[in-house]
């Protein structure tokens, strides 16, 4: 193979041998390991696409792709961002040459054969792998695995999403001193597993300066009681309560 080839340092496994010490296991190894056991069919890319690439895609049906962006779920609606992503796994089915075996019990001849067959014919679907039709379905047969319903997003009624993280709203009590509850606010840090989709685009600063808004509240509202509930209140209203 030419220097230029991705797959000039390939070194299949043999049985059930370890990695040849060329080839130590690194980051996305587990994934490339598990999609080489996958079927060499759209449904197999598929499910290589949600092993590469499901932490960061979701899909609604009747809505659509969404895809996380470090900070929320953003629609794809194009479905250019999950098409670039589908793009992506023919090369990636390539490197799954690394991980093929032969069958066991095989003479020395039979399994350089047999290895020799498997990783040509991984390569083939490899190849195949970016074409048109094959990107499309694989994007249709990994909606299976990747699906969430409309009612998961944007569940929590008390989190709002904004660029700082999520402002997390409760209320808190102390058992022992016997307080009243008070209501609290933490920022947490953003993460997929809220399935926000959508985000104020503010960042989270509880000592920012205010001039404008408290002038104008003491100009309309001079009572102060009634002025603090107003506060409270427009902060409930970013929730879904």
């Amino acid at each position: 193979m030419s220097a230029d080839d991705p797959l000039s340092n390939v070194v299949p496994l043999r049985g059930d041998a370890a990695p040849h010490p060329a080839h130590a296991e690194g980051p996305g190894d587990g994934a490339l390991r598990a999609a080489a056991e996958q079927p060499l069919n759209d449904v197999g890319n598929g499910a290589r696409m949600r092993l590469h690439f499901g932490d960061d895609l979701l899909f609604v049906a009747r809505v659509g792709w969404f895809v996380w962006d470090g900070r929320v779920w953003r629609k794809d609606a194009d479905q250019l961002a999950v098409r670039a992503k589908a793009q992506a796994i023919g090369p990636l089915i390539a490197r799954e040459a690394e991980f093929i075996a032969p069958s066991p019990g095989l003479t020395d001849a039979e399994r350089e054969k047999q290895l020799a067959d498997r990783i040509a014919q991984r390569l083939r679907h490899a190849k195949n792998a970016g074409n048109s039709g094959p990107i499309t379905n694989m994007m249709a047969e990994s909606q299976v695995t990747l699906a969430r319903r409309i009612e998961d997003l944007d569940a929590p009624p008390l989190m709002v999403n904004c660029l700082s993280g999520v402002l997390a709203f409760s209320v808190w009590s102390d058992p022992e001193s016997g307080a009243s509850k008070v209501a609290r606010v933490d920022l947490l840090p953003h993460a997929r597993e809220h399935l926000l989709t959508k985000m104020m685009p503010v960042e989270y600063a509880p000592r920012a300066p205010r001039p404008l808004f408290d002038d104008f509240l003491e100009r309309v509202q001079p009572d102060p009681e009634m002025r603090e509930f107003l506060k409270r209140w427009l902060g409930l209203s970013m929730t879904g309560i």
